[in-house]
Parts: C-alpha cells; sequence; structure tokens
C-alpha cells in the first residue's frame, strides 16, 4: 500500500483478546512508522463482528476522517463489507482507496478484482500443527515442532515482473 501512495491506512484488525490480533497491531503500527503512514484503528468493530456492525463503523470511520486511502482488513468478509461501505459513499477501489486481506480461498478477488489478498494456506497450517501434535504426544522429551511460512506477495500493478 505504500508502494501505491497510501497513506492513511483503516485497520480492521481481530479481537485483541486473540494472538494474531496483537500481532498484526504490532506489525501493522511498526510498518507504518517505516513507511510514513497513519493506521486508524476501527475501534468500534473487529474482523469478528457482525457485517452491519462493520459496515457503520468503516462508513463512520471514512466520513470522520476522509483521507483515509486504504483499507486493511483481518478476513475477507470484513473486506468485502468494508469495500462496500467504500462504495456507498461513492469511493472507488484502485482509485480513492485500496483494500487488502488475506484469505484461504480467492473470494475477495472474485468481489472486486482490485482488492489486494494475500493467500493463507490453511492446509499447509493444518498439517505442520499436526505433524507437531503427533510428535509432542510419541516423543514428549523432543524439542516441540517449529516452522514459519514466509507469505510471498505480487502486486498486481508491478508490471516489471512480467516484462521480464
Amino acid at each position: 500500500m505504500a508502494r501505491r501512495g497510501r497513506r492513511h491506512v483503516l485497520v480492521i484488525a481481530p479481537p485483541m483478546d486473540q494472538l494474531y490480533g496483537q500481532d498484526i497491531l504490532e506489525g501493522v503500527t511498526k510498518a507504518c512508522q517505516i513507511h510514513g503512514m497513519t493506521p486508524i484503528w476501527l475501534k468500534s468493530a473487529t474482523s469478528d463482528s457482525a457485517s452491519a456492525v462493520i459496515e457503520t463503523a468503516v462508513t463512520q470511520a471514512l466520513k470522520d476522517t476522509p483521507e483515509i486511502d486504504a483499507i486493511l482488513c483481518s478476513s475477507p468478509m470484513s473486506a468485502i463489507t468494508a469495500i462496500d461501505a467504500a462504495e456507498q459513499l461513492a469511493r472507488v477501489i484502485g482509485r480513492d482507496f485500496d483494500a487488502f486481506a488475506k484469505e484461504a480461498t480467492p473470494l475477495l478477488t472474485r468481489f472486486r478484482r482490485e482488492a489486494l489478498t494475500l493467500h493463507e494456506d490453511v492446509a499447509k497450517a493444518g498439517k505442520a500443527l499436526a505433524r507437531a501434535v503427533i510428535q509432542a504426544i510419541e516423543q514428549p522429551q523432543a524439542a516441540p515442532l517449529q516452522g514459519m511460512d514466509v507469505p510471498y506477495y505480487e502486486d498486481p500493478l508491478d508490471l516489471s515482473r512480467s516484462q521480464s
């Protein structure tokens, strides 16, 4: 989003009582500091809230802070709701704002091709967790299995890759 010139990011985070919610808070805060962006945390809804609650909260945030030019969502459904709310205010995705979410299935880009997504391989994560549980049961004295999956994001607007 920073490479696209976005500076004011509305963040629809998961609930903060979930570890990945805290990780997102920390990661977005650091990334915004590095890239000179301003995070705007949606306080009256989370990615787990009902769509109507997210829609009301996003609509109010966009009215209160019209300089919001990016929306970072923690789920595809919160992204769909946020995009719809922005479009009801006559904002155009890809022009007036960008929206980003991770997803396990290509749902968001079927809704709006301009949406930015990162594939989350839940099958790979599930297999890794299953191996870790089996090892913990069969070899309780062994060090716990650990792993890290590093996502790869290819910007659809970055034409330099396709020209090589």
